[in-house]
Formats: structure tokens, C-alpha cells, sequence
């Protein structure tokens, strides 16, 4: 059997949550009866979650004959979990059982096992419908039931048990009618027996009740019933010692030597039920709960739910959903006061941590939260806030959800508060208390959507995150507290509004396309990785992914104007229907010419098109029978949309035009020019009455989006950037005509509202606003339809970003950013002073700039190819520059060339540095880690300590003191640091996570190395020295979403500033202290 790792999976999806369990078979050991032969693999997972891990599990299951099955079961103690699915490499059988076809599972795993893959491995039915029982089936059962039980019932008590089951064939009926049978004598005349389940479930409360205790039966089964995923005796033992009014009305008449539940009452009743519980491994505990959904509907209804015959169960299920709370909040540990004295009960404690502090409770983890959600309302924030942010909002308890792995979790029961909580009327103290927590609230629940994907892989971060939001708000003033205590560096130039992007969803892939349904509920991904996928607008929550042919890459994708339909396209030329409620592919529409590029709906549902090489394709939604083929354009057909009225149809393409059609005739009425390069999207702006104009915005790679009257064919507006010229690659309307462009990894808000007149040239405009965060290529971006300021964006950084626009401040957002270079600055050095800094560029450019005043002073030119690493000699007389090829040394001050040495080979320099008395070049070469220079005439001093190892770096670093160097090996995976004059190895740090793109010595005094890595992060290490006799770790951030390009140290105080799509400046004076 190939390993099998140990994992917990246990992710929320609205109302459901399933227990499912794999049974993974070695079919060569388990025919030879070898005992590693079988093993049970148990998923406690989501729907969608569970269908993944299928696909990974069968697409490596070999073509050999089927294994035997396994259906699944809850009472086996079984914790064996998959780590790495795809890593097992066995057949595998799952057997899910569920009612009908409610709900998504059937869905996903109809769509699954329809694939051609599967179909191709197995000829077998994949989905086999139980159907109802006979009255036969029913009578075969019950006979069945009274000879185990060596019991036999009169002919008048069996004839009233086959009129009940003739009414009611149903298994669960059939279950309780013959517990209720088995009972009876034969000289009883009055059989009651009920015509439902639920009458008959209530006659077993009822009985309970009567038997063993209202009081104590009552509070038992709400307890059960109102947790998430049930109780452990344990658990509930504790819960129940804890409730003075069960207590009191057991111990009446005697006064025991502790006050705690006596455990005989508990095991009693567990008798009683034990036909109607199951036992089920949750979160690594075995608990209690009902093992029918019927039991637990009625249990709530008649416990928990206000009824005529209890009119006050709510307000006994608020009070016992906070004794839980209380219970997984370790208030009880030490006693619980009962007539003014403490009495300890014997509690178990509910830290957050277990043991030696190495497993977290997650116990605690999931039913905390969940008891707490349901307890908030507008009415009991203000009672509950002090729990809800002493428990909920505590960044310890958020960094143990995400290292447990659900990170996801927390955005839910945020979600859950914020909805909950959402103020009435009431006095304005009262409503004033209620938008005060909960504002605090929202900013958590903006925390988490904005930094989950993150935080679910780098759970350390989650206090470091908090840091690093705005000065003054809750989560920075919380991290402040913790900071103390942990390794971490400040970001000093940190913005003072928040984070735009709300949440940020991973595709394994480029993605290529992404819109929101019609209302704005659901989000439509399309990606390289072969999927389309539907996601949950407000949680991020995947719904429905859309499996494609291995041989298709997805192209586009839009819904039906009902929002009920998907389509897609591939690069393999097809187009495909999916039903968007359910999953299933409904057809898949061939015959297009080459790759589809683009797919749109028309508003009146009446057609679609299809965008194929240079042609576009209408079809017939209703016959999906093609309607016609337009033609006109002179290459590749890039987008195209309709009208809101439908009348319209637009196309752009690769020829530089953009074509309106008339959607009745298939006549082209315009072609709009005036786009120098591919056309790359087109939208018409929203029309909300008929006074409103109609009109079109194209975007195009020449850098500008142009917005046109399309009937007209007339330029209106020119939108483009101030100082550059990215490529433009999407753009999307918002109801209130403004207009969202990607352009490269920005996306630029173009005011489109107030077009001046005609006068016959176009009025130029520029952004508003300016989003960043991809660290990529934005592909596609789509405003919402319902909600006005949110914007989604796909990037070929494998993400998906939800922008909330209100969080923009327009008046901040002007772009204050010093254009230094036409291209990525590579390297960034400041004199010995500070006062002058070096900006190098892979525009060939070194510019030298006064710091104060960020004026620039001169510009050096004179590299061929991009420049790696500049720096400024200690006396600041002299500058030098290196890139792939070549070393060049100025003088600032008379701006002269000094010398130019040339270097033949295929190993590029990577940095370097001239020596103290200004005689020497220390120069750092993809092969080397030091190489010397003579700056009199440029001659190269050898050395030999550096020939006998291969070297394969990436990055390297030379101390202001040239003492040291440090080098990034990516062969080796590990950082060196050299000594300059004996050429020693001084610290070497292995297994370095990331692969390293920049390295910086701390300056004066060279005792910590700073790296930055090609995910984003910031890694510094302290260096060995005469306190520590080895490299230790200080701190590790996620500093930037894409690749740092350099770093530098300013000398004048002790701050690090980073360089990659944006500059961030970082106080590393004292790392343990804020």
C-alpha cells in the first residue's frame, strides 16, 4: 500500500456538510490476503472539495478489473486521511448514498463521471437510483425484524402494521414502527401507532421524557441538536455539569461530594437512543449525533424552536448555545460559582492549544465560532461583542483556524457576523453601539476575504498581515499587542486607507475570462488549467467546476441572460453548454473553424455568437442550430458583445477594427477605425432609459480605449495613461458609466460620464483611480451589474481579484509614484550619506537623483543590455555599473566615463562594487562569487579559491564594509557568505524556500542578510557572529504579490526598502519590537 498521510478536512458549505468515506484497495495484496492490503480513507469534506479528490484519486487508477466495494459507514473508528491523492496510485471504489438529486454533489459527480476519461475506464453505471419500497419489501423486512428479536405479533397487531406500512414505505418508518412493535403484548387492544415519522418520533421523546427526566432529557437532546457536528460523551457530560437547573432537579433530595453530573444518567439514556444516534469521527474526536436528518428536524422543532406547547424553547436554546460557547470557551475550567460558592466541576480545559502545544483544539476551533454566529443579533451585539472579540477577533484564534486549514472557515463566520449584525431601529445610542462593532466587523471579514489566499498557505503570517494594515485600525492595534513576542519588520510606508481588493480566488492557470451572472450572486472563471469555474460572489466559496477535454484550453466564457446557462470556449474549436445550476454539460457545439476567442449572449436570449478565426458564428439557443455566419473581418476575431436592446452586435479584432452588426439582417452598418493595434476588447455602456446614448468603448494593445457612437461611427472619448503606454486587454462598463481597463498588471477607472458635444476631434481623458495587486498580465475585468462598485479581475498570475471601488479614495488615488525609468527598476543604491540614491534599470539607463528634493541630476548611458546592480563608492566620488556583459565605473561629479571592462562568456555579472581606496572592481558573476578587477586599466586579478565549485547563481549581494558577499547557489538551494579577503565560507543557510532574486547586507555593519524571492517574500537572517555561532531566522514576510527586483538599506537610519511592482520601505531596528 503506498503511504497514506494523516490530514483533516472539514469545510462548511452553507447547510452541508458530509462525512465521506474512500475505501482504497491494493487489489494484487488484497487477493493475496495480505492485511496492508485495504485501508479506509475518510473525507470529511465539501461536495465540490470531495469531487476533486475523486478525479485526482481515478485518473491514477490502473486498468485492471474492478475491486471489490465498500459502501460507507459512521461508527468505524478509522483516521487514516490523504495527503497527496494523486500520489496513490491504487483502484479505488466510493459509494455515496443521498437522497435524490438535491443539492450539488449528484451534480459534480454526474459531470465527473460523464467525462471521457472515466467513461473510458470503467462500462458500468456510475449512478444507480433506489427506488421506493414496496409493501412486500416492507413486510419481508418486518418479518425479518421480529424472528432476530424472537418475537411474533396477533393477527389484529399485524394487520394494523401492514395498513401503516402501506401508507408510509419508508425506511425510517419501517425502522421505528418495529422498535415500537417489538413492545407490545399480545393482550393489548389499543395499539398506538402513528401515521407519520415525526408523530412517531415524538412518541419516542415523549416516552423519554416520562422515563428518565423532562428536565434532563430536554437539555440533552437541544444540546445534540444545535451543535455542528454533535457532542462527545465527554463533552456533553461537561455541558450537562454545568447546568444548574438539570442539576437541581437530580439532586434534590441528596447533596453530593461534587457537583457534576452523575454518569450512569447519561449512559441510560444513550441506551435508549442508541438506534437513532451514530458515532462519527469530527475533528479528531469521536462524537454523538443524530444518524437521520428526520430525528434531528423534530428534536429542533420540539427543543429548540418556539411552539404552542413551549413557548419559550428559544430563549433555552440561546441560553444553551452560550453555555457551549462558555464550555469550548474555558470559562468553567476552575468552577462554576452555584449559590454564591465556587464548586469545582472537574472541567475539561479548552485551550487553544492541546497537550504540549504542538495540536490545536480544533474542537474549540469549530464550535466556537459556530455557536457564537448563531447567538449574534442586532439586539445581543452590543451584549455579546466583548465575547465575540475577545474570542473570534483574537489573531492567536484566527492563526490556528488557517493552520489547521480553514481559512476559508473564518471568512464565513464573519460573513455570517456582518449579516447578523446589521443595525435596527432602536434608540440612536443603541444603533450608534451596533454600527460601531459592527464596522470592526467588516474590517475583519475585509482582512480575511483580502488575505485568505495567502493565509491558507502561510498561516504564519496572519499576525504580521495584521500589522500591516492601516495605522489606528483594530487588526493593526490588536498585532501591535502581539508583536512584541514575534519575529517581524514594520512597514513604514504602509497606505493609510484599505485594500481595495476584497478577496482573491487561484485558477492552477492563466486565467483567461471572467464575468459575473446576471445577479451578480455568482463569479464565471475561465482558465489554461482546462476549467471553467462558478464561484460564490460573497464568500468565495467554489461551487461548480467545469471540467474540460485534457486537449482543451479555455478561452472565454459568459452566462445566458438568465444566468442559468454557461458557455465556454476552447482552443480546439468548440463551444460548450453547461447547465450553471447544476454543473452538467448540455451540449457541446463543433464545426468552428479555429479556436474560439470570445462568446456572447444577446440580451433577448434569442441568439448567441461564437468568435472563430475571422468569422463570427450565431446560433440558435434554442435548437443550438447555427443561424449564420458573419463575416468581415480580415483576421482573428479577438471579442465581440451585443447591445443591451440586442439590436446591435460589435466585433474586434486583430486587423485593427471594430465591425457593428445589425443582429436581425447580419448586415454590417459601421467599421470603426482608428486603433493601430489588435483590438482586444469591446463593450457598450449601459443603458438605463431611452434619452440615454448608446455607446461603445473598445480597448486595444496600442495603449488607448477608445469610446464610439456606434451608429454614428464616430470617436467620442480617447482614454489612455499619462506618461505610459501598456497594452490595453479588457475593459467593462459599470452602471454608472464608468470604465474599468486592464492595462498590463493595472487597472485604470476612466470617468466616461458628461461627453462634451461633438466637435469633430475626440476629448482626451485619463484615469480616476488606479487598481494594483496582480503581479501579472490582467487578462479580462467585468464590472458587477448589481452592485455598482465591485469589479473582478483575471490576471496570468493564476488569480482572480474582487475589487470593492468605495474603498478608493479618488481624491488619495492619484498616481504620486516618481516615473524614474520606461522599464522595471533591477537595481536601487544609496550613497554613504543618503543623500543621493541610484536607480539602475532594464532600460539601459542609470540615473542618478537627490533625495530630498527627488530631483534627478544626470542620466548615464552607455549599456547594451540591462543593468543588474549599480552602486555608489564609499567616498561617493565614483559610480559604478554592471550588467550581463559589462562593468562601466563614472565620475559623478565631471560625469566621465572612467573605465568600460568587457567580459566574454555566457555567465552574466550579477553585482559589484568598488574597493575602499577606490583601486579595484569587486564584481559577483553567475559562476563566481568574487572576481577582481584593476580600475587603472581593467585587468582581472584571479582567483583560484573560487574554481573548484560550480556555481549557479541568482543573486548576490556585496556588504558597503566589502568585507563580506553573499550569493543565492539555486543548484544547491542555499545562501553562501564569503569572506573577501580570505575567501572562507563565513554562514551558509540551506534550504532556502524560494528561489532567490535579490540580496542585501545590512549597512554599517554587515550582521544581517536580507533576501527577497521570486514569490514576493522577504526573508532576514542574522548572521553568525560571537552571540550565535550559527545563521538564525529574525523574520519572513509576504512583502510583494510578485517578484522583489532589489533591495536596499538607506544609511541614515536603519530602514530596508523593497523593490518590486511597487516600493515599500521597512523600519528592521529592533525586529522584536514594534
Amino acid at each position: 500500500l503506498a503511504p497514506v498521510w494523516k490530514e483533516s478536512f472539514d469545510f462548511d458549505i452553507d447547510w452541508k456538510t458530509v462525512d465521506f468515506e474512500i475505501q482504497v484497495i491494493d487489489w494484487d495484496r488484497f487477493k493475496s490476503n495480505d492485511p496492508m492490503g485495504s485501508a479506509t480513507v475518510v473525507l470529511n469534506r465539501s461536495y465540490v472539495t470531495m469531487t476533486d479528490t475523486w478525479i485526482a484519486l481515478t485518473y491514477e487508477t490502473p486498468k485492471d478489473e474492478a475491486p471489490p466495494r465498500k459502501d460507507s459507514t459512521d461508527d468505524q473508528d478509522k483516521d487514516l486521511k490523504i495527503k497527496h491523492a494523486g500520489e496513490i496510485r491504487l483502484q479505488i471504489s466510493l459509494v455515496i448514498a443521498q437522497r435524490s438529486t438535491r443539492g450539488s454533489s449528484t451534480s459534480n459527480l454526474m459531470t465527473v463521471a460523464s467525462s471521457p476519461l472515466n467513461t473510458q475506464k470503467k462500462k458500468e453505471p456510475y449512478f444507480l437510483s433506489v427506488d421506493s419500497l414496496t409493501l412486500g419489501d416492507c413486510q419481508s423486512m418486518f418479518d425479518k425484524f421480529l424472528s432476530d428479536a424472537h418475537r411474533s405479533l396477533t393477527p389484529t397487531q399485524r394487520s394494523k402494521i401492514d395498513v401503516a406500512l402501506k401508507a408510509n414505505p419508508q425506511p425510517l418508518y419501517l425502522k421505528l414502527a418495529s422498535h415500537k412493535a417489538i413492545n407490545w403484548h399480545s393482550y393489548d387492544l389499543e395499539l398506538d401507532l402513528s401515521t407519520s415519522v415525526e408523530e412517531l418520533i415524538n412518541g419516542l421523546f415523549k416516552k423519554l421524557e416520562n422515563s428518565q427526566g423532562k428536565t434532563f432529557v430536554q437539555a440533552t437532546l437541544r444540546y445534540i441538536s444545535i451543535t455542528k457536528y454533535g457532542l462527545s460523551e465527554s463533552e456533553l457530560d461537561d455541558v450537562l455539569s454545568c447546568d444548574d437547573e438539570i442539576l437541581d432537579s437530580i439532586f434534590q433530595y441528596w447533596t453530593p461530594p461534587f457537583r457534576r453530573l452523575p454518569p450512569l444518567l447519561l449512559h441510560r439514556l444513550h441506551n435508549e437512543i442508541a438506534h437513532y444516534v451514530t458515532r462519527r469521527v469530527a475533528q479528531g474526536v469521536m462524537v454523538i449525533n443524530w444518524y437521520h436528518r428526520q430525528f434531528q428536524r423534530v428534536a429542533r422543532a420540539r427543543y429548540c424552536l418556539k411552539n404552542p406547547k413551549e413557548p419559550n424553547n428559544e430563549a433555552e436554546t440561546a441560553i444553551a448555545r452560550m453555555s457551549l460557547a462558555e464550555y469550548f470557551m474555558g470559562k468553567w475550567y476552575l468552577g462554576k460559582p452555584y449559590k454564591g460558592v465556587n464548586c469545582n466541576r472537574t472541567i475539561t480545559n479548552q485551550e487553544l492549544r492541546l497537550g504540549n502545544g504542538r495540536e490545536y483544539n480544533r474542537r474549540k476551533l469549530a464550535e466556537l465560532p459556530y455557536q457564537l454566529t448563531k447567538l449574534t443579533t442586532p439586539q445581543s451585539l452590543s451584549t455579546l461583542w466583548p465575547v465575540i472579540e475577545q474570542e473570534l477577533c483574537d489573531l492567536q484564534f484566527i492563526e490556528a483556524k488557517c493552520h489547521t486549514g480553514f481559512a476559508h472557515d473564518v471568512v464565513s463566520f464573519f460573513l455570517k457576523l456582518e449579516k447578523r449584525s446589521q443595525p435596527q431601529v432602536g434608540s440612536q445610542s443603541e444603533v450608534n453601539s451596533v454600527y460601531k462593532n459592527s464596522a470592526k466587523i467588516t474590517e475583519y471579514l475585509r482582512f480575511m476575504r483580502n488575505q485568505v489566499h495567502l493565509l491558507s498557505n502561510f498561516p504564519d503570517i496572519v499576525v504580521q498581515a495584521a500589522a500591516m494594515q492601516p495605522n489606528g485600525s483594530s487588526l493593526a492595534n490588536a498585532a501591535s499587542r502581539l508583536t512584541s513576542k514575534r519575529n517581524w519588520i514594520e512597514w513604514l510606508n504602509k497606505p493609510i486607507t484599505t485594500d481595495p481588493c476584497i478577496f482573491t480566488l487561484n485558477h492552477s492557470h492563466s486565467v483567461t475570462a471572467c464575468v459575473y451572472s446576471p445577479k451578480s450572486d455568482r463569479i464565471l472563471s475561465a482558465s489554461l488549467d482546462r476549467t471553467v469555474k462558478i464561484w460564490n460572489s460573497s464568500t468565495g466559496a467554489l461551487l461548480f467546476n467545469l471540467y474540460h477535454d485534457q486537449r482543451e484550453e479555455v478561452t472565454c466564457c459568459n452566462f445566458s441572460p438568465d444566468g442559468h446557462i454557461v458557455i465556454s470556449g476552447t482552443s480546439n474549436g468548440s463551444a460548450k453548454l453547461w447547465d450553471a445550476d447544476s454543473g452538467h454539460l448540455l451540449c457541446t457545439l463543433d464545426g468552428h473553424p479555429g479556436d474560439v476567442k470570445a462568446v456572447a449572449y444577446s440580451p433577448n436570449k434569442e441568439q448567441f455568437v461564437v468568435a472563430s478565426k475571422k468569422y463570427l458564428i450565431v446560433w440558435n439557443p434554442e435548437t443550438n442550430n447555427k443561424i449564420t455566419q458573419l463575416t468581415g473581418h480580415l483576421s482573428q476575431v479577438l471579442c465581440c458583445c451585443y447591445s443591451p436592446d440586442s439590436s446591435l452586435l460589435a466585433s474586434g479584432a486583430t486587423d485593427t477594427t471594430v465591425r457593428i452588426w445589425e443582429t436581425k439582417t447580419g448586415l454590417p452598418i459601421q467599421k470603426l477605425e482608428g486603433h493601430s493595434s489588435p483590438v482586444t476588447c469591446c463593450v457598450f455602456s449601459p443603458v438605463s432609459n431611452q434619452n440615454t446614448a448608446l455607446y461603445l468603448a473598445s480597448s486595444s494593445e496600442d495603449g488607448t480605449c477608445r469610446v464610439w457612437e456606434p451608429r454614428l461611427g464616430r470617436i467620442r472619448l480617447m482614454l489612455k495613461q499619462r506618461l505610459l503606454t501598456n497594452k490595453f486587454f479588457s475593459c467593462s462598463y459599470s452602471k454608472s458609466n464608468y470604465l474599468a481597463v486592464a492595462a498590463r498588471e493595472d487597472i485604470l477607472v476612466f470617468d466616461c460620464n458628461r461627453i462634451p458635444v461633438f466637435t469633430g476631434d475626440p476629448e482626451i481623458r485619463y484615469p480616476v483611480a488606479t487598481l494594483r495587486g496582480h503581479s501579472s498580465t490582467i487578462m479580462s475585468v467585468a464590472y458587477s451589474s448589481k452592485y455598482m462598485n465591485q469589479l473582478i479581475s483575471g490576471a496570468q498570475d493564476w488569480t482572480l481579484k474582487v475589487w470593492d471601488l468605495q474603498l478608493l479614495d479618488q481624491s488619495t488615488n492619484k498616481d504620486q509614484t516618481l516615473v524614474a525609468h520606461k522599464q522595471p527598476v533591477t537595481s536601487v543604491s544609496f550613497s554613504s550619506d543618503g543623500c543621493f540614491v541610484a536607480t539602475a534599470s532594464k532600460d539601459k539607463e542609470l540615473k542618478v537623483w537627490e533625495v530630498s528634493q527627488r530631483k534627478l541630476l544626470h542620466t548615464f548611458i552607455g549599456h547594451t543590455t540591462w543593468i543588474n546592480s549599480c552602486r555608489f563608492s564609499n567616498d561617493g566620488s565614483l559610480i559604478v555599473a554592471v550588467s550581463d556583459v559589462c562593468i562601466k565605473v563614472w565620475n559623478i561629479s565631471t560625469k566621465e566615463l572612467v573605465i568600460s571592462i568587457n567580459r566574454d562568456g555566457v555567465h552574466p555579472f550579477m553585482d559589484c562594487a568598488i574597493s575602499e581606496n577606490n583601486a579595484s572592481i569587486i564584481a559577483v558573476a553567475e559562476d563566481s562569487p568574487l572576481i577582481l578587477f584593476n580600475i587603472a586599466d581593467g585587468s582581472e586579478i584571479q582567483i583560484e579559491a573560487y574554481r573548484s565549485r560550480c556555481y549557479y547563481i541568482t543573486a548576490a549581494s556585496i556588504s558597503t564594509d566589502l568585507s563580506r558577499v553573499g550569493v543565492s547557489d539555486s543548484e544547491k538551494k542555499e545562501l553562501l557568505v564569503f569572506d573577501t579577503k580570505t575567501h572562507a565560507v563565513l554562514d551558509r543557510i540551506s534550504n532556502v524556500s524560494s528561489t532567490i532574486s535579490a540580496l542585501c547586507f545590512s549597512r554599517p555593519d554587515p550582521t544581517r542578510l536580507v533576501c527577497g524571492g521570486q514569490n514576493g517574500t522577504v526573508q532576514v537572517w542574522g548572521l553568525a557572529s560571537a552571540t550565535s555561532l550559527f545563521p538564525f531566522p529574525i523574520a519572513r514576510i509576504i512583502a510583494h504579490s510578485k517578484m522583489v527586483n532589489c533591495l536596499a538599506y538607506y544609511p541614515a537610519q536603519d530602514h530596508l526598502v523593497s523593490f518590486a511592482n511597487e516600493m515599500k520601505i521597512w523600519s528592521t531596528e529592533n525586529p522584536n519590537k514594534p
